[in-house]
């Protein structure tokens, strides 16, 4: 199956299964329920939870038990977006094409649909895991890994550090550390839980190259997003252009240079595809190998 028609095809799936999963705009309070909706069917890729239904596919057909952690993975992503775009963090009045949440429906609102978005997260993750029959010592480990990778050993962090970074000179080590904790480890949950629930994580081998290559593909994913807010376009983007140089972010390209950026991206490229290399040779597989070319290739 071609990669566009994947994404498109589980894209959908994931859409409506998220969308079955939340209070309607409706329902009372509307103002925080269409706050929430409104970021999380913005248009986003959903790159996050596709993996981890590709990565859960390869070693198990029961698709089903994986979605509440499809839509939980989707709904912290967009939780943190929202955060990250509150005046008293990025100040960022665009994303994915559209006004971002606090331009929209105010600075307070957006910071409790944030809110909601991560509690909502797990309460399906953890209800609706159970009902779809997955052991629920599966869920409880599941859900130690999701908190430990989006919280003080995590994205939370990262978020840290990337704010106390700015316009400050750092290292190649330095900002290293910051993007494997504020967008890597995010990426890594969508290889770990797959592997509880289908027990890979018993099978040293085959998990240690899976999460090998979901660190490499954190670190692809936001090399990716350095070069193209340098050479990206609002437009393409859906985000302001540029907005890590006003800011004095600590990025690859403001540290060592576009070329240098770029050839460091090419060697993670060719490590994440070697990490693949011992898995059979099937279709999800082949997934796995065409989204690094994906996020390389994207443009937004």
């Amino acid at each position: 199956m071609k990669l566009k028609e994947y994404f498109k095809k589980n894209l959908k799936l994931i859409d409506d299964y998220m969308d079955s999963v939340l209070p309607a705009e409706s329902e009372e309070p509307q103002s925080l329920y269409s706050a929430m909706r409104y970021s999380l069917f913005a248009g986003g890729k959903r790159f996050r939870p596709i993996l981890a239904m590709t990565v859960y596919k390869m070693f198990s057909e029961d698709y089903e038990k994986i979605l509440p952690f499809c839509a939980c993975v989707e709904m912290i992503h967009t939780y943190s977006l929202i955060h990250d775009d509150l005046p008293c963090m990025d100040d960022d009045d665009l994303r994915r094409g559209k006004p971002s949440n606090h331009i929209k429906f105010g600075e307070s609102m957006a910071l409790l649909a944030g809110d909601a978005l991560l509690t909502h997260a797990f309460t399906v993750f953890l209800g609706e895991s159970l009902n779809a029959g997955v052991d629920p010592e599966k869920i409880v480990r599941a859900g130690e890994i999701i908190g430990n990778k989006i919280g003080i050993m995590g994205m939370v962090i990262g978020q840290v550090f990337d704010l106390e970074s700015e316009r400050k000179p750092i290292d190649l080590k330095a900002l290293e550390k910051i993007h494997r904790n504020k967008t890597g480890r995010l990426i890594e949950t969508c290889i770990n839980v797959p592997a509880v629930f289908t027990s890979i994580d018993n099978s040293r081998g085959v998990f240690l190259s899976l999460q090998r290559y979901s660190s490499l593909l954190g670190m692809i994913f936001q090399i990716t997003d350095d070069i193209l807010d340098v050479e990206g376009n609002t437009e393409e983007l859906g985000k302001t252009v540029g907005r890590d140089e006003y800011l004095e972010k600590a990025t690859y390209p403001r540290i060592i240079g576009i070329k240098k950026t770029k050839e460091i991206l090419k060697s993670y490229v060719i490590d994440a595809k070697a990490c693949l290399k011992d898995f059979p040779d099937n279709e999800y597989c082949d997934i796995l190998e065409g989204i690094i070319d994906y996020l390389v290739e994207r443009k937004k």
